[in-house]
């Protein structure tokens, strides 16, 4: 679920008017996806302080990446707490780099938990003095573009060029059912 959206959609969406093809596959316009973003009202979300209580909280396991708890939260719509393990990670920043010709670079990454090789954008954890309590509109933000430009180079091996725009399009919560993290989602164009 799309938890904040930036304006730039709009823009994207515009200068994006044909489809794109990776790999062989058809893809949706991306004006397609800007307007279903739109359709995803802020106002949906229930944010905290409206009605959320942490009655305890138990750490069962935590590193430099990430901490394991188990949570007992009153909800807005529940009278008796819930029990829920919940994985507290850092935000992250995810770069779709466009190419001069349009094409999206994609980066091939092993993972342990899939035990599988994919496909996917260049990415990275932000350093929580640098991500700013998760705001995308806190003073930060000029950092958190720091670092996805350096996941970019990083990772995918590419610089945005001298005449590119890092467009920030808005973030979203990866896995809301067992995790806080929150993905900053960028667009690199020209890379």
């Amino acid at each position: 679920m799309v938890a904040g959206v930036s304006p730039a959609w709009k823009r994207i969406a515009a200068d994006t008017a044909a489809s794109t093809e990776i790999r062989g596959i058809q893809q949706l316009p991306l004006r397609t996806a800007a307007a279903t973003v739109r359709r995803v009202k802020q106002s949906n979300l229930v944010h905290d302080g409206e009605g959320w209580e942490t009655i305890s909280s138990e750490r069962h396991f935590g590193n430099a990446h990430l901490e394991v708890v188990t949570d007992h939260v009153r909800t807005p719509t529940r009278k008796l707490p819930r029990t829920w393990t919940v994985v507290h990670r850092k935000a992250a920043v995810i770069i779709a780099p466009m190419t001069h010709d349009g094409k999206i670079v994609l980066i091939r990454q092993e993972r342990v938990p899939i035990r599988a090789a994919i496909w996917e954008m260049p990415s990275g954890q932000i350093d929580n003095a640098v991500a700013g309590g998760g705001d995308p509109g806190h003073k930060s933000a000029q950092s958190i573009k720091a670092v996805a430009l350096s996941e970019l180079r990083e990772e995918a091996g590419y610089e945005l060029s001298k005449d590119g725009e890092l467009i920030a399009l808005g973030h979203y919560f990866s896995s809301p059912g067992f995790t806080d993290e929150r993905g900053f989602f960028f667009l690199a164009r020209p890379v």
